[in-house]
């Protein structure tokens, strides 16, 4: 049925925002703490680089060990050995998606208060820090679309 001229369309309309070029398939943010820590392996700094860049438009994401595994050119091995080192410093908290289901999906979650930025900054006197988030540190905005292109290796994405 068609309209008549008289007839308001109340439909709502939203106004659509896009990014052109690297950021366009999305970015997360990196806090520069975990760059800067001397600690972790660059490829360890790529894999939570990774998970962040996959977590920036704010929803839940399940990638498969398969496609972290693609997306950063890593060997199963060499991935859970730098990957243990986020989860050693307090970087990231794996759970499962159904705790109750052994085989159900990971749930990666990067730590807003790591206990590393805790220690550090009662070490350096920064008292007001203490019970702030990584980001106070600073941060950067990583594309998504160079996190995931399979062409660049891990150490290129670290």
């Amino acid at each position: 049925m068609e309209k008549s001229n008289s007839q308001k369309d109340t439909r709502s309309l939203s106004d659509i925002i896009k990014y052109e070029g690297v950021k366009a398939k999305g970015f997360g943010t990196i806090p520069k703490f975990v760059t800067h820590d001397m600690d972790l392996t660059i490829e360890s700094k790529a894999i939570y680089g990774y998970f962040c860049s996959l977590c920036g438009n704010g929803e839940v994401t399940f990638p498969s060990r398969h496609t972290i595994l693609r997306s950063l050119n890593l060997s199963k091995k060499g991935y859970y050995t730098h990957y243990k080192a986020l989860i050693d410093q307090g970087y990231i908290r794996v759970e499962k998606s159904n705790p109750l289901d052994v085989k159900s999906h990971n749930v990666y979650i990067i730590v807003a208060y790591p206990r590393k930025v805790a220690e550090y900054a009662k070490k350096n006197g920064d008292k007001k820090e203490i019970f702030s988030s990584i980001d106070s540190y600073g941060y950067g905005i990583l594309p998504r679309s160079v996190m995931i292109d399979d062409r660049l290796d891990i150490k290129a994405k670290g």
